[in-house]
């Protein structure tokens, strides 16, 4: 009745929030069809004081159908936060796995950069998303991505012991020798963290056991228990002899 007689559904309260918002971000999609019916000329990338705009509300709460109708409807899929944070990205962080598909559908960057320069997949691995890691892989992202501290998704994967994560990334393709953070490869980080699983799937992937780190350490050096510079020490003899 209001936008009929001329109301402004521009307008926006004191946090910068319009209604059209606030409907997103509560998840009421009758309302949200009907501000976007009523006034075809409604800014719909409007943003608040923290730089979120209808899309990112909508897709950052899990308003999976919401999100959908606002890319059709012309939303811009990789405005930026003022956290330096995509819709993607903010969708990773809350394990929004049907608003990110809608905003892979949408065009968004999967290799957008955030916080610590971290991407998307770096995120969902951090965090265990198992389902959105894979949606990000099946999307393209680069797996062998470096955040600022140059961690790769496949080494925070065998930090954390995440084997479902390695085995993931190393069956899409990541490169189990990436140089990261002083030098260390994934291996190094599964061996320092007595991941025994994630160093023998990456070994099976043919990760190096010579290779050195900025101080010269090979996986071995880096053994953070008894069973893993065990079974490493098995490994190098294995392929000492193989080469006799």
């Amino acid at each position: 009745m209001l936008l009929k007689k001329g109301a402004n559904p521009d307008v926006k309260n004191r946090s910068g929030s319009t209604p059209l918002m606030a409907a997103c971000e509560k998840g009421s999609i009758e309302t949200v069809k009907m501000l976007l019916m009523n006034n075809p000329k409604a800014d719909i990338n409007a943003s608040d004081k923290n730089g979120e705009t209808p899309l990112s509300l909508a897709a950052a709460n899990g308003h999976s159908r919401i999100t959908a109708l606002l890319i059709n409807a012309g939303a811009k899929v990789n405005i930026i936060n003022r956290h330096g944070n995509t819709p993607l990205l903010s969708c990773a962080i809350n394990g929004r796995l049907k608003s990110i598909k809608q905003l892979i559908k949408g065009g968004a960057d999967v290799n957008s950069r955030g916080l610590w320069n971290k991407t998307a997949l770096h995120i969902s691995v951090m965090k265990n998303y198992g389902a959105i890691t894979q949606a990000l892989i099946e999307a393209g992202a680069d797996l062998n991505a470096k955040d600022q501290l140059g961690a790769t998704p496949l080494g925070l994967a065998a930090a954390q012991g995440d084997n479902a994560a390695v085995s993931r990334l190393l069956k899409a393709g990541a490169e189990p020798d990436v140089k990261m953070d002083r030098g260390r490869t994934a291996l190094m980080v599964a061996s320092e963290y007595g991941n025994m699983k994630a160093a023998a799937l990456l070994l099976e992937a043919g990760a190096s056991l010579k290779a050195k780190d900025n101080d010269g350490k090979t996986p071995l050096c880096c053994a953070g228990s008894e069973k893993i510079k065990a079974m490493l020490e098995e490994m190098e003899l294995a392929e000492i002899n193989g080469q006799a």
